[in-house]
């Protein structure tokens, strides 16, 4: 906006702040507000603000131009009306505008320091030296031409001869003309602007339906691409299964044994006396019912659970069923007698063989609840299951895997399921009169009845390093692995979680990641399948 003659010298009167009412006078193209002492015009602000220009009033050759630097945090009002400019365009000011600049977030309790100054232009004297070519209102010039500001004076005489010639009503509706044209002009300007107004309310309100309604549609996309891969995971979990059942089946076995304990002179483990033959180490009233000085049967445990291949001769399993004393809270009792446990025996049972292979334990996870065992498969042919990750880095995290579908394959509540859901009655019977598992499985697996169970699943989450998992088991599946959608393994089952009263709480199963047990297997020094 013009401003009359080219703006020489720039004059702010400060009318807040520390310098309130003083006035400064800015030989220079431009005047700087801001909150440091290198700034024109100071900002009255708190300790602890960062320093530096907010904005710049610049002088232009026909105008005044006020830059915004800082719009994010500061607010702007010119003559009491707020200014939001985008970054990089000027706000063109007047003569006497008066503009007020303020912080946009005050501290709690306090109210926001700003600074307001008033823009005054002050014009240079006129120079002495121009005063060739200057007129004085001479009715004519040195060419004989007359005068403009001559003929301006006539004009306005002329102007008012014919008012003072006109009749009264004449004059009285040019008064009215004078006062109605203006009013017009105002009320025309007030409708456009309200038209302007509700138009950009308008517009605004539906650039916000519109933006809610891209919100809306891509929630619903969102929605969309997850229910499609919930079903692709419900479609891979029906036809993974017995594939993988079926390629896999013969290289998950069950694992029977039993372990006793002698002293240091090498005495066995015995019940006190003959009426506690059989029954358990400990009473119900927490009372030992063995001793080494004990003259009944020598005591022994029988344990059961699962393992499988991952190489040959070599299966991966729990540490708590192939040291089966591990946590079992009785060892300590014993130990404490000079009590030392020992594996009596410990044997693996597959589904496609008759006879049992023998197992070593040979090695123990420090960190986890998973053992190697080894064992001579001789000329038997027995599936070795895949390791997912074995030969990757696996120092970083472990990867999240909450969703994904699973399959587990082991002998949940050992041979007593398999002997429950036989329907030949006769073997039924007879297996039911055995005492010993062992004596259970061998029969079971010479008729061709031991064969894994299979369940399905979903990780439900990952806690303190271990796989929660969903997939139906029972005591007796520890050891049992655990095979994604790709059919490889990718953890080891170990505990099922129980409430107050020792019921299993369902779908609350816990696995021990394979990762658990790679240092174990980089130890046979060979690759595995």
């Amino acid at each position: 906006m013009g401003i009359g003659n080219p703006v020489s010298n720039l004059l702010v009167v400060s009318l807040t702040g520390a310098g309130r009412g003083r006035s400064f006078v800015f030989d220079k193209e431009a005047v700087t507000i801001g909150a440091g002492a290198g700034c024109d015009v100071v900002l009255d602000l708190p300790a602890g603000e960062s320093p530096g220009a907010v904005a710049a009033i610049h002088r232009r050759a026909q105008r005044l131009e006020l830059l915004v630097h800082d719009a994010d945090h500061y607010s702007f009002r010119i003559n009491d009306e707020l200014h939001t400019p985008a970054h990089g365009t000027p706000i063109a000011l007047t003569n006497g505008d008066v503009v007020a600049v303020a912080p946009r977030d005050a501290p709690d309790g306090r109210e926001s320091a700003k600074v307001m100054v008033q823009v005054v232009t002050k014009p240079e004297a006129a120079s002495s030296s121009a005063a060739y070519g200057v007129l004085h209102f001479p009715e004519v010039d040195d060419d004989g031409q007359l005068h403009p500001r001559t003929a301006t004076r006539f004009l306005k005489e002329l102007v008012f001869a014919l008012y003072a010639e006109m009749p009264a009503w004449v004059r009285a509706v040019a008064l009215l003309l004078t006062v109605l044209i203006p009013v017009s002009v105002m009320s025309a300007t007030v409708i456009v602007f309200a038209f302007l107004w509700n138009y950009a309310k308008l517009t605004e309100d539906l650039r916000s339906k519109n933006r809610d309604s891209g919100a809306q549609i891509d929630t619903l996309l969102d929605e969309n691409e997850k229910l499609k891969n919930r079903i692709k995971d419900y479609e891979e979990a029906i036809n993974f299964a017995p594939k993988i059942a079926t390629s896999y089946r013969g290289g998950v076995c069950l694992i029977v044994g039993s372990y006793a304990y002698r002293d240091a002179q090498q005495r066995p483990l015995r019940y006190l006396d003959h009426s506690f033959d059989d029954s358990r180490a400990l009473s119900a009233d927490g009372k030992l019912n063995v001793s080494f000085e004990g003259t009944g049967n020598e005591f022994f445990e029988e344990f059961s659970g699962t393992g499988f291949v991952v190489d040959e001769g070599v299966i991966l399993t729990n540490r708590h069923i192939a040291q089966p004393w591990w946590t079992d809270p009785t060892d300590k009792l014993i130990t404490q007698l000079g009590g030392k446990p020992y594996i009596k025996e410990i044997q693996a049972y597959f589904a496609d063989h008759k006879t049992p292979f023998a197992l070593k334990p040979v090695g123990f996870s420090q960190e986890s609840d998973v053992a190697m065992c080894s064992f001579a498969p001789g000329d038997a042919k027995i599936p070795i299951l895949p390791i997912d990750g074995f030969g990757a880095d696996d120092s970083g995290a472990m990867p999240d895997i909450t969703g994904q579908a699973i399959l587990l394959m082991g002998f949940p509540n050992g041979v007593e399921v398999l002997v429950a859901q036989l329907t030949d009655g006769q073997l039924k019977r007879d297996l039911e009169r055995r005492l010993k598992v062992s004596d259970k499985a061998i029969l079971l697996a010479q008729r061709g009845e031991l064969v894994p169970l299979v369940t399905q699943g979903h990780v439900t989450r990952l806690v303190a390093g271990r796989i929660v998992h969903d997939a139906a088991t029972q005591e007796g599946g520890s050891g049992s692995p655990i095979f994604n959608t790709a059919g490889k393994v990718i953890g080891i089952n170990a505990q099922v979680t129980v409430d107050e009263g020792g019921g299993q709480v369902p779908g609350n199963n816990l696995a021990v990641p394979i990762r658990a047990a790679f240092k174990l297997l980089r130890d046979l020094r060979k690759p595995l399948g």
